[in-house]
């Protein structure tokens, strides 16, 4: 399973996902991930098989942020 680490388009925090659409835990904004032409509608900052890994830079880029 791939483990995408993203960021919301409304709040601007980074949370990782498997699914094809993001629902933001901060702010609730649900997003899909990529449109039915394939066009990637968020920022997807990086691609993983380790969801530890995962979790870990999404702390990171949280931390940048605020």
């Amino acid at each position: 399973m791939i483990y995408s680490v993203l960021q919301c388009p409304k709040c601007g925090l980074h949370q990782s996902t498997a699914a094809e659409i993001l629902k933001c835990k901060y702010c609730n904004k649900s997003t899909i991930i990529k449109s039915k032409k394939g066009h990637i509608k968020v920022n997807i900052n990086a691609k993983t098989d380790n969801p530890s890994h995962a979790a870990e830079l999404v702390r990171k880029l949280n931390e940048k942020r605020t």
